[in-house]
């Protein structure tokens, strides 16, 4: 005969999602261009989000490569606004 120890618990996580800025746009100029040749300037206006301030971050793939994040010509990776 086998001897068990049963033994019960209980756990619960709540876990609680920020939502997306809303009401925004994102202009690229110019629309087109020659890679590594072009500068291309990425603007942002009209997000609003309750929890600011908040940070931009944009990033580049090419195929199934691995994204790669663009960097601001002053050198920052993120701008907050």
């Amino acid at each position: 005969m086998n001897d068990v120890n049963v033994s019960l618990g209980y756990a619960e996580v709540t876990v609680e999602a920020n939502s997306a800025p809303t009401g925004g746009s994102i202009t690229v100029l110019p629309s087109s261009g020659v890679q590594l040749n072009t500068t291309f300037e990425i603007s942002t206006a009209g997000w609003q989000d309750n929890d600011e301030p908040f940070s931009y971050r944009f990033w580049y793939k090419v195929g199934n490569d691995a994204a790669v994040p663009l960097t601001s010509v002053s050198g920052q990776d993120s701008i907050e606004g």
